[in-house]
C-alpha cells in the first residue's frame, strides 16, 4: 500500500508545471515540518512589542460563571494592550495581543536555503539509524529530504524562517517552515504536537480556551508576508499544526489572508465554537481543505464547520494518526466513504464529556495532570514509552502523593469520561439494531423474508433424512 515515500518515487520527476498541487504534496510538506532545522534553516526572529499584528474575534465576551472568578476568557480590541498570557492565573482574562499595523521582517527579507542543502547539512550531523530509533510518530520525517531534493518536483525548493518557540510560561509550542516551490507560490508547515509535555499540555487546553498562545504566534508568524505583495500562499499543517493553519490563515491580517490559495489542515482538531462564528473564520472557510483518516480520533475533535476528506490508512486505530501511513494513489488520497463507526463513537462520548464540565473544571484537571506529570521529572511523551515500569512507577508515587482533593477531581472526570463513553456506545449499538430491525421488515414487506420458520429451515442445501 502506496504513502507519500512511494508518490515521491513515481512522481517526485514531474514538475509542478505539468502537474500542479495537490492534496498528497500537502501532506509531505506538512510532515516536512517535524524534522528539526536548528541551525540549518535560516530562522525566524518574531516580532517584539506591538510590531505586528493578530486579528482576533472581534466582540468581546461578557464574563459568565463558567469562566474562573467571574472573569471572561477575552479577545482584546485592536486599541487594547495585552495583560496576561495564554496561561493566566485564575481570574485574569486570556487575550489576543495588541495590533499594529506592520510586522518587522517581511518574507521577501529573509534569508532562504535550497533544499539540497538542507539535506546535505542534516545528514552531517545526523544519521538514519539515529532517525530511526528515535521511536516518534514523526521519526521519519528526515527521511523525506533525499526524495525531496532529487527529484524535479521539490529539487528547486528552498526553505527559510524556521521557528520553533516554546514555553513552559504560556504552554506554548509552536514551530514552522516556510516552503518556497519555485513557481512562485509558498506553502507554510506547521509542526503538529511535538514530543515536550508541553506541546502536549496546549493540545489539552484547546478544551478551555478559546486561543492558545501557539495559535496567536502562528498568525504573527504569517504576518510575515505582508510586504511580499507577490507570493500566493498555501497554509497547512498536520495534527495540532493542521489547527495552527487554519487559525493562522483567519486570523492573520487581512491583506496577507488575501493572498491565500488554499489552507490544509491533515487529522486537526477544531476550535471554541466562538471562534467559528467571526467574520474572519468565516471568510477562509470556503478554502479550508481538511482530511481525516477513516478511524480518526484527533481530527474530530472540538468543532470545525467544514466537512473532511476520509482516508484510507495502512495501520489500525490511534495509530492511523501517522501521516505515512495514509495511503496514496497516484496524485491523491486514497479515500474511504465515512470514518469508522469506533470514531464516531469517541467523538460522541468526547462531546458529551466536555459538555459536562465547565470551563473551570476542565481548566483544574488538565492543571492536575500536567503538574503531576511534572512532579515525576517528565518532560517529553517519549520518557514515558521508553521507560515504561520506571514510568508507571513514578506517576503511581505521583498520584499517591497528590493532594486529597485534586486526586477527588481527577476521579470525577474520569468517571464522567467512562459514563460518556458508554452512553456513547450504547447509542451505537441501539443504532444499529433499529437500522437492522428496520431493514428486515422492509425485506418482510417486499416478500423477500419468510416468517415460516420450518420454511426458512429447508431452504439452501438440503440434509438427507436421517430414518430414510
Amino acid at each position: 500500500m502506496a504513502n507519500i515515500f512511494d508518490y515521491l518515487d513515481w512522481r517526485g520527476d514531474i514538475p509542478l508545471s505539468v502537474d500542479p498541487f495537490n492534496e498528497v504534496d500537502n501532506l509531505v510538506l506538512a510532515e516536512l515540518a517535524y524534522v528539526d532545522f536548528a541551525g540549518i534553516v535560516p530562522p525566524y526572529t518574531p516580532a517584539s512589542g506591538s510590531a505586528d499584528k493578530v486579528e482576533g474575534p472581534e466582540k468581546k465576551q461578557e464574563a459568565s460563571a463558567e469562566s474562573p472568578e467571574g472573569s471572561a476568557d477575552k479577545v482584546e480590541s485592536p486599541a487594547e494592550k495585552p495583560e496576561s498570557s495564554a496561561e493566566s492565573p485564575e481570574g485574569s482574562a486570556d487575550k489576543t495581543e495588541s495590533p499594529a499595523e506592520k510586522p518587522e521582517s517581511s518574507a521577501e527579507s529573509l534569508e532562504r536555503i535550497s533544499i539540497r542543502e538542507v539535506y546535505r547539512r542534516y545528514w552531517e550531523n545526523h544519521t538514519p539509524e539515529e532517525v530511526e530509533k528515535s521511536g516518534t510518530l514523526f521519526s521519519k520525517a528526515p527521511l523525506l529530504l533525499e526524495k525531496l531534493c532529487s527529484g524535479a518536483r521539490f529539487g528547486d525548493m528552498e526553505l527559510s524562517g524556521y521557528a520553533n518557540i516554546i514555553s513552559s510560561q504560556k504552554s506554548e509550542q509552536m514551530s514552522a517552515v516556510t516552503c518556497f516551490l519555485g513557481d512562485g507560490t509558498v506553502y507554510v508547515a506547521y509542526r503538529g504536537t511535538d514530543d515536550t509535555m508541553i506541546g502536549w499540555k496546549e493540545d489539552f487546553s484547546l478544551s478551555f480556551l478559546r486561543e492558545t498562545a501557539g495559535q496567536k504566534s502562528a498568525a504573527r508568524y504569517l504576518n510575515r508576508f505582508l510586504q511580499d505583495r507577490e507570493s500566493r500562499l498555501r497554509v497547512g499543517g498536520h495534527s495540532k499544526g493542521g489547527n495552527f493553519a487554519v487559525y493562522a490563515s483567519a486570523f492573520c491580517l487581512e491583506p496577507v489572508r488575501n493572498r491565500i490559495i488554499s489552507v490544509y489542515t491533515n487529522d486537526g482538531p477544531g476550535f471554541a465554537p466562538e471562534i467559528l462564528r467571526t467574520r474572519e473564520f468565516k471568510e477562509i472557510l470556503p478554502r479550508i481543505r481538511s482530511y481525516v483518516p477513516e478511524e480518526s480520533v484527533f481530527g474530530l475533535l472540538f468543532e470545525t464547520g467544514y466537512e473532511s476528506g476520509v482516508v484510507k490508512s495502512s495501520e489500525k486505530g490511534i495509530m492511523q494518526h501517522d501521516a505515512l501511513s495514509w495511503r496514496v494513489l497516484r496524485n491523491r488520497f486514497e479515500k474511504a466513504e465515512k470514518v469508522a463507526e469506533s470514531s464516531r463513537v469517541i467523538e460522541n462520548a468526547f462531546e458529551d464529556w466536555i459538555r459536562d464540565m465547565s470551563i473551570v473544571e476542565r481548566k483544574e484537571v488538565v492543571d492536575i495532570i500536567f503538574s503531576t506529570l511534572a512532579e515525576t521529572g517528565v518532560e517529553n511523551l517519549s520518557e514515558i514509552t521508553t521507560d515504561q515500569f520506571r514510568s508507571f512507577t513514578e506517576l503511581l508515587r505521583a498520584y499517591w502523593d497528590m493532594d486529597g482533593e485534586h486526586r477527588r477531581r481527577l476521579h470525577q472526570a474520569a468517571g464522567r469520561l467512562l459514563m460518556s463513553g458508554a452512553k456513547s456506545l450504547k447509542e451505537e449499538l441501539s443504532g444499529k439494531v433499529a437500522k437492522k430491525l428496520e431493514g428486515d421488515q422492509e425485506k418482510k414487506t417486499a416478500g423477500l423474508v419468510d416468517d415460516d420458520p420450518k420454511k426458512r429451515a429447508g431452504k439452501g442445501t438440503e440434509c438427507p433424512d436421517p430414518e430414510s
